[in-house]
């Protein structure tokens, strides 16, 4: 597990951009537990704003 500082540097999602982890296991957990979804939502919205 990490420490908070030690999250701040993490690597971001490379979908949406706006989740950090701190290895890879959290990342195939987070999305495991949704963020899938959360990503393809957060993908879509900026996508629009862009536009």
């Amino acid at each position: 597990m990490a420490k908070l500082g030690e999250l701040a540097l993490g690597q971001r999602c490379s979908g949406c951009r706006a989740a950090r982890y701190c290895s890879r296991d959290c990342q195939a957990a987070h999305w495991r537990a949704g963020h899938r979804g959360v990503c393809k939502r957060i993908r879509t919205a900026v996508g629009a704003a862009a536009r």
